[in-house]
């Protein structure tokens, strides 16, 4: 039975996420900017006060700031956001949140909190030491693949357009080994070697490929599961610390692909998008944001018919032949792509695009999906697993509505990583019994 305070604190929070999906609902028709504004300051001040990354909360904040930043019209980029591309994306976040707040339980009881139990006796066994060298085998042999027929993108980012789908697929696989030995760490409640090492050799096998979305992925996992667990906990110097570091890496990245090639520099791009009053650091991520809300609000202005699925392009660049991205697609409708390289719709424009507005129900679906996760991690048992999964389907959710194009990782990373985590360490542990009971002599009769 769950103490008072924690009846009421949830109570508290169910009633106001009620009150904020009425509230935000109804504002979204003619102020949609406004009510994203309202939505980031009541979510990131219920971050803070509960100090629980709830999806609700969560998801209402970042996705908001995502709104904020990249459909403010303080620079030129793409020319101007109009309301109706407003309107389109915060309905798209409404949906999101909606998912979230129908997977809360009415029956308050039924949560488990961590407080109430002995969190190390029902956890479930962490992953072998063995599954991370052999989870580490895929992303080992997809950077090999890269290296010696395209060469290393980090050095050259230009070079990341010749990279083989498969290699990149292999790679991306660095980050199940990141999640196993984050699982690792929140069973044991503290980074031993082999987990950092690991998680280092992960971090460099992703940064080789010069995608700051996949560094982005792998930390924002970490960091997220490591807080759902409570081994570290939200404030709000963590929470600007991690922000700095997100920047850093934002603007790094774009300032190493910039040195590379022929874009404008960082400096002569403010000043032609008319926005050298931007705070530095914030400009990469203003552009970066605004990219997918203005391509969406292009895309629609010019009704252009599509002949062929931009949704299903990516998943079938692994297949046999010549299979044209979704990026490039959407590049040729708008026009203004860089050398071989595509743009990025955003997930909610390119669902209302190809599937009306009933295809914003798929967000409220993972948004469903994501609070569920959130649920099961609450309970001691198997809290690693939970908490890491409902950090990898968060990042991931983030990574898709700025993205726009689903891809074969958002459905192998977390599958490979629960088959693994689950039946795996069933398995290995099974193995190492075995070799025990056959390596000790038996007694004599």
């Amino acid at each position: 039975m769950l103490n008072l305070t924690s009846r009421l604190s949830l109570d508290r929070s169910w009633l106001l996420q009620l009150f904020l999906v009425i509230l935000l609902t109804i504002s979204s028709i003619h102020y949609p900017y406004t009510a994203s504004i309202i939505t980031f300051i009541i979510c990131t001040s219920s971050l803070f006060l509960t100090r629980r990354i709830e999806p609700f909360f969560l998801i209402g904040a970042l996705l908001s700031a995502y709104l904020i930043v990249g459909g403010s019209n303080m620079s030129e980029y793409r020319g101007q956001i109009n309301e109706d591309a407003y309107q389109l994306i915060y309905i798209g976040i409404l949906h999101s949140l909606a998912g979230t707040f129908f997977a809360r339980p009415i029956n308050i009881d039924s949560y488990v909190f961590r407080s109430s139990v002995n969190i190390g006796k029902y956890n479930n066994p962490p992953p072998a030491i063995l599954l991370l060298f052999l989870s580490s085998v895929p992303p080992i042999l997809g950077a090999t693949v890269m290296i010696f027929n395209s060469g290393i993108p980090l050095l050259n980012p230009s070079l990341r357009f010749g990279v083989s789908p498969w290699a990149l697929v292999l790679l991306e696989m660095a980050l199940v080994t990141i999640m196993l030995a984050t699982q690792r760490i929140i069973t044991y409640k503290r980074f031993s070697l082999a987990n950092s090492l690991s998680i280092v050799i992960s971090l460099i096998l992703l940064a080789l490929t010069a995608y700051r979305g996949w560094l982005v992925l792998a930390i924002g996992i970490i960091v997220f599961s490591l807080l759902q667990a409570g081994i570290i906990k939200l404030t709000a110097k963590k929470a600007l610390t991690g922000f700095v570091l997100f920047a850093l890496l934002i603007v790094g990245g774009d300032s190493i692909r910039r040195s590379s090639s022929e874009l404008l520099s960082v400096s002569d791009r403010d000043k032609y998008y008319s926005s050298e009053f931007i705070p530095f650091g914030l400009s990469p991520i203003h552009y970066s944001m605004r990219e997918s809300i203005a391509v969406t609000q292009i895309v629609m202005e010019k009704d252009t018919p599509i002949d062929e699925s931009i949704i299903l392009a990516d998943l079938k660049t692994i297949l046999p032949g010549k299979q044209v991205s979704g990026g490039v697609m959407v590049g040729d409708l708008v026009g203004g792509r860089f050398q071989e390289g595509g743009l990025t719709p955003g997930a909610i424009g390119l669902l209302k695009i190809e599937l009306g507005w009933d295809g914003l129900l798929i967000l409220t679906v993972v948004g469903y999906i994501i609070g569920v996760l959130w649920k099961k991690s609450l309970a001691p048992y198997k809290q690693g697993l939970y908490s890491v999964l409902y950090a990898c389907l968060l990042m991931y959710f983030f990574h898709y509505i700025h993205r726009g194009i689903p891809k074969i990782g958002y459905l192998l990373i977390p599958l490979t990583f629960f088959v693994l985590s689950h039946y795996g360490t069933r398995f290995a542990q099974v193995l190492i019994n075995n070799y025990q009971s056959n390596t000790t002599p038996k007694n004599a009769m």
